[in-house]
């Protein structure tokens, strides 16, 4: 039904086309070109520079941190002013109203986007990529603006990155100097503290409690070992007390003749002692020792012959208990005994004065190890501080000695901003065929309104279908052949009218495919 009522108005929907595509076409080709250019430009820290200063020089994180906030803020007015002005743009405006409107148009003429690479290994690391877009009427103007925001794009990165490094460097340099003289007047205070309390100090890192300890330990075990040396020394007495009274005259013919062990002992003593003058001096503890030893030998001997004499014995008994090995090794044991009870007393009396003596400032050296506790601390932070701030300043001083004058951080154009040929708005052809069609669609749905306007009925079933009564017949139109002539007449000239809308499309597309400018021609 809408078919047929569109091809019983057919000239009007031509009509409406042909009405629709003069008007429209004329404003597609006239419509201004928009031309778009772009750069990528790879922002590379992974240099070999960097590589070889890695722990010593400062990471070029920063770099990349400004690299992104660049990314959302190249675009700000100042900025967009200064391009406008590299490109002659500023010369359009007459007015300051003109000029803010074409930087507002240029701010949304140009892009700044950062380019998401997607790698198979997650882990492995990429450089920063980031696209400068431009739009503009005149290719060659579009290309310039890339060009403007590439360069400012880079004169900031390193700009930003090299006046933070310098930055940091000249407030390291003062903290450094605060901290010296802080660290100055703190080794005077330590210095001063010291002299004024010598001998109170804590000795080899051992404070005052550990020291009363300590010689309180040493006290008890110096007297422990007097108590064991005067028992071994008693009970020594005894055995040599049992071997006097055992002594007979089988054993006096026996050792009559062979050498005392004592002199044996004492000649080997000699001996050993003379050997180890020739490799030491007197003050040496092996040759101290061995003459003390020999000293002792000397005095065990003498003391015999004393107590012979006391003792009314008779040169046999004598000479017998000199040769008695047993009596000899008991008598060394005894004097050897004799000897460490004394060193063991002179022990006890040093460690008795030296906890008399720690006892006695228990009230006092506490507070001094506090405070000098307190002052190293305070010494320790600031020459770590100190320490820490002389090793950051020379990491950046080789940082911006490395961004200056080094390859630390390169820029690589992946790809320059070109001069485009074929602009990227508007696609005629398509915009020509999207005419023609509304043209059509509009001429279409004019002939369907003026149908269900003023409904006809073309077929017997129409009729019977609408009003529900039965339909006994119809009557056929019946032309002759000069009205049939005429008609076909009419439909020829439909055809060519038609041919003619599409030929004139045809023309149109052909001619913006092949860049044929019409409005020259």
């Amino acid at each position: 039904i809408y078919l047929r009522a569109v091809w019983q108005r057919r000239w009007l929907v031509l009509s409406v086309t042909v009405l629709v595509c003069a008007i429209g076409w004329p404003l597609v080709i006239v419509m201004p070109d928009t031309y778009r250019t772009s750069a990528r430009i790879e922002l590379d820290t992974q240099s070999t520079l960097k590589s070889l200063l890695s722990g010593i020089a400062v990471d070029s994180k920063l770099t990349h941190q400004t690299a992104i906030v660049l990314q959302n803020t190249i675009l700000t007015r100042p900025n967009l002013e200064r391009i406008a002005r590299a490109v002659d743009l500023d010369h359009q405006a007459k007015t300051s109203e003109e000029f803010d409107a074409l930087i507002k148009r240029l701010g949304k003429k140009i892009q700044v986007n950062r380019v998401r690479i997607r790698l198979l290994d997650p882990r492995q690391k990429v450089n920063d990529v980031f696209s400068i877009e431009a739009e503009d009427g005149d290719a060659r103007i579009a290309k310039r603006l890339v060009e403007e925001t590439l360069t400012l794009f880079v004169e900031k990165i390193l700009g930003v990155a090299r006046k933070d490094t310098k930055a940091t460097k000249a407030f390291l340099t003062k903290q450094i100097e605060e901290y010296e003289a802080n660290l100055v007047e703190a080794e005077t205070q330590l210095k001063d503290f010291k002299r004024r309390n010598v001998g109170s100090m804590p000795v080899e890192g051992i404070n005052f409690y550990q020291r009363l300890s300590r010689d309180e330990t040493r006290l008890q075990e110096a007297r422990l070992a007097l108590d064991e040396a005067v028992n071994r020394r008693n009970e020594i007495r005894k055995q040599i007390d049992a071997v006097v009274a055992s002594a007979t005259s089988d054993e006096v013919s026996r050792s009559i003749e062979s050498l005392s062990p004592l002199e044996t002992r004492m000649q080997n003593m000699q001996v050993r002692l003379d050997d180890l003058l020739l490799q030491y001096t007197n003050e040496h503890p092996e040759v101290i020792s061995t003459q003390r030893i020999l000293d002792r030998l000397k005095e065990q001997k003498a003391q015999q012959r004393e107590k012979m004499k006391k003792e009314g014995g008779s040169i046999e008994e004598g000479r017998l208990l000199a040769s008695n090995p047993v009596y000899q090794e008991l008598k060394v044991n005894l004097g050897e005994q004799e000897a460490e009870i004394a060193a063991l007393k002179v022990r006890i009396k040093l460690y008795l004065a030296n906890v008399s003596k720690l006892k006695g400032k228990i009230d006092t050296v506490p507070a001094i190890e506090a405070e000098l506790t307190s002052l190293n601390r305070d010494y320790s932070v600031l020459r770590t501080n100190y320490e820490e701030l002389i090793k950051r300043r020379e990491s950046a001083k080789l940082s911006y000695e490395a961004e200056t004058k080094g390859d630390d951080i390169s820029f690589k154009i992946i790809e320059p901003p070109f001069v485009p040929f074929v602009p990227i708005w508007p696609n005629r052809p398509l915009l020509e065929t999207g005419v023609l069609f509304v043209g059509f669609g509009l001429g279409a749905g004019l002939a369907i309104l003026l149908m269900m306007m003023r409904p006809t009925f073309s077929t017997a079933t129409g009729l019977k279908e609408k009003f529900g009564l039965p339909v006994f017949g119809t009557v056929s139109m019946v032309t002759n052949v000069r009205e049939m002539a005429a008609s076909k007449m009419k439909l020829v000239l439909f055809a060519i009218s038609s041919l003619i809308v599409f030929a004139a499309y045809g023309t149109i597309v052909a001619s913006q495919l092949f860049n044929i400018n019409l409005l020259q021609i």
